[in-house]
């Protein structure tokens, strides 16, 4: 995720979704995911984040392409 070559592709799309219009609050820790794509998205780096973010940018991803 973090030297992949689509990290600069990944960090665009999630640096322009509002996950609070995808997850439900009520179910999801919006403000703990925001802060794990907004370190992705500034370049910090995070080895326990790698899982989470590639399942965020995979879903963002596939809904911007259709």
């Amino acid at each position: 995720m973090f030297k992949s070559v689509f990290a600069t592709y990944f960090k665009s799309v999630l640096a322009k979704v509002k996950l609070e219009d995808i997850f439900a609050s009520s179910l999801f820790k919006i403000d703990h995911l925001n802060s794990i794509v907004k370190n992705y998205v500034d370049g910090k780096e995070n080895a326990s984040d790698v899982t989470i973010l590639y399942r965020l940018a995979t879903l963002v991803s596939i809904d911007f392409v259709h």
